[in-house]
């Protein structure tokens, strides 16, 4: 008897004690980008531009730089492909007056801003950005 009841003892530890844990399947979660907050930022930032140029020519020079700066912070903030194109932008961003006087130059920042748009979209962080058209 006492080899019976240790037996049924050790059956029942070995299958957990006849019960089935019930699995509750996963919800899918939502991916959110790794880059979102940087891209967002970014967005925000853009919208700045038209005011800068309209501020126009007394402190539109030091509004430019503190926009370029911003952009700098994004880009730290920022992983993968935006990263890159911020890099990117922040680099090769026109001066200011090139920009205010030059369509080449409104042109290149306007590729410039919708490159960094482009890799956010890709990225699962699309954003509505600000360019200037003169």
């Amino acid at each position: 008897m006492k080899k019976l009841a240790a037996t049924a003892l050790l059956v029942l530890v070995l299958t957990g004690c006849g019960t089935t844990a019930e699995t509750i399947p996963d919800e899918p979660t939502e991916e959110v980008s790794a880059n979102e907050e940087a891209c967002s930022s970014f967005a925000s930032n853009t919208s700045r531009i038209a005011d800068i140029f309209d501020e126009a020519k007394g402190n539109a020079k030091d509004l430019w730089v503190s926009l370029r700066d911003d952009f700098d912070r994004d880009s730290l903030a920022a992983e993968g492909d935006v990263k890159a194109r911020l890099q990117t932008l922040v680099q090769e961003l026109p001066n200011v007056g090139d920009v205010y006087v030059y369509e080449e130059a409104r042109q290149k920042t306007n590729d410039l801003i919708n490159a960094v748009s482009r890799a956010c979209e890709a990225d699962g962080a699309p954003i509505s950005v600000s360019t200037y058209s003169g």
